[in-house]
């Protein structure tokens, strides 16, 4: 009898309809967080620079490059610690399992088994810009690492090439039918002349990726080095523009990375290499010395990961 009366008292009162909506419906956005987020990421040379400092950047996703010296013995310890650190600043890692010719198939599991194994990452990009000769190998080495990886329980990041081929790659990994399917992330170096120009070579690019497999951008920036003269592409600028690039870069993307399914926006990189005139070896946030540029500020303005939802 009571349950009888209640029942037009909870309908005169409107709460019948909201019982009813919220009965085994998926939790509010409020509760789970935002729909999609892209992170704010940065590319580190090693494992030397502080977790602690990319962190005080708001740095939300780095990404280490283990090193060339991939082979069927090496533990990564070092990274594997490195990744550790990160993870307790709270910055997602990204760690690089550069490719090897050199090594046997069984030789390459075995390197990827080890990797997977000793470095705490739920992500990891396997590969480093190969070239269009050795895209067809680089493929068959995606397909001998991807099931070591999943069976970590781990996510697979497809490697970027060359910049200047990044439409032909992604054609031809497309073309090849079953590589999009075996990995849970793409990467791509979409340099350019200017943020406007990365955008379009982004929106290309997801033009040709499932949108169901977000894109990692692991490398993208300016330089300040010797060749302010629009050289090199022109990649290489003064200090002020790289500045006023990074805020537009992140401006642009973060706007569009729920509707392009961008994972990151990754600059390159953390602090300069060295002299010379090559770009990437001036493309840092940081010069040489550890003195910050302007680009500093325009980057570390920007919050970690950009919500959207």
């Amino acid at each position: 009898m009571r349950r009888v009366a209640l029942m037009p008292a909870l309908a005169a009162i409107g709460l019948i309809p909201l019982l009813a909506a919220t009965r085994g419906a998926p939790p509010s956005k409020a509760s789970t967080g935002s729909v999609h987020r892209t992170f704010k990421g940065i590319m580190v040379a090693g494992t030397h620079t502080r977790p602690r400092s990319l962190a005080a950047a708001h740095a939300g996703v780095v990404r280490v490059n283990a090193g060339r010296a991939v082979s069927p013995t090496r533990r990564f310890q070092a990274v594997g610690s490195y990744v550790a650190r990160l993870e307790h600043q709270g910055i997602r890692p990204l760690p690089l399992l550069q490719q090897n010719r050199r090594l046997t198939d069984r030789q390459w599991q075995r390197a990827v088994g080890a990797f997977a194994r000793n470095v705490p990452a739920k992500f990891l990009e396997i590969g480093n810009e190969p070239r269009a000769q050795g895209w067809r190998y680089y493929f068959h080495l995606v397909r001998l690492a991807a099931p070591i990886i999943h069976a970590h329980r781990k996510m697979m990041v497809l490697a970027a090439p060359i910049n200047l081929d990044t439409v032909s790659y992604l054609r031809a990994a497309k073309a090849a039918g079953d590589i999009f399917p075996r990995v849970d992330g793409v990467a791509i170096h979409p340099y350019a002349s200017t943020p406007y120009r990365v955008q379009k070579l982004v929106g290309e690019a997801r033009g040709i990726v499932p949108w169901t497999l977000p894109l990692w951008i692991t490398e993208v920036g300016w330089a300040t080095g010797p060749n302010q003269d629009k050289g090199f592409g022109g990649l290489d600028v003064t200090p002020s523009a790289q500045a006023s690039y990074v805020t537009e870069l992140y401006n642009r993307l973060f706007q569009r990375g729920k509707s392009w399914n961008l994972a990151s926006v990754g600059y390159f990189i953390w602090k300069d290499y060295g002299p010379g005139r090559r770009p990437s070896n001036h493309a840092g946030l940081l010069r040489r010395d550890g003195t910050r540029k302007p680009a500093y500020a325009s980057y570390a303005a920007r919050r970690p990961a950009y919500p959207q939802g």
